[in-house]
């Protein structure tokens, strides 16, 4: 377990330190956030492509040992890198800093906590690790289509 929350937080911070070395240059932070949330939508089948690859014999169970953990480095890289652009672009609406970073980090923490409350109360016991990962890439297309509609 430490190994993956170890490897949670590394792609956390190079993903958070990336997008933050990249905030001036980026000609469009929208379409960049926007982009980012497309990857964060499919992330979860490219979980479930994986998983039945490994379900299915094909993929050597020692390369699980090395797997996993990239994986979940994967993951933090994404929202570590959509963080930063989340308070840049509300912070261009004309916030205050102190308003924005407040606000944007409340509500991640909400986000976080009721989709892992959700996620393992319910989504998991209910439909399984493949219908979880669907569902996850559907809730997430809908957040991608409506950042769509409003550019």
């Amino acid at each position: 377990m430490g190994l993956l929350i170890t490897a949670y937080i590394i792609g956390l911070a190079i993903g958070s330190g990336l997008s933050t070395h990249k905030l001036r240059s980026l000609s469009s932070p929208f379409l960049c956030f926007a982009g980012i949330q497309f990857l964060v939508a499919i992330y979860p089948l490219l979980l479930l492509a994986i998983f039945t690859l490994f379900s299915s014999g094909s993929f050597p169970s020692w390369g699980a040992n090395f797997l996993f953990p990239l994986l979940i480095l994967g993951g933090g890289f994404l929202g570590g890198f959509q963080f930063p652009l989340a308070n840049k672009l509300y912070l261009e609406s004309g916030r205050r800093v102190s308003k924005s970073a407040g606000l944007v980090y409340g509500l991640d923490l909400v986000g976080s906590c009721l989709g892992a409350l959700l996620a393992s109360a319910f989504l998991l016991p209910i439909l399984g690790i493949p219908g979880t990962c669907w569902a996850l890439a559907l809730i997430n297309c809908g957040a991608f289509f409506i950042l769509l509609l409003h550019f």
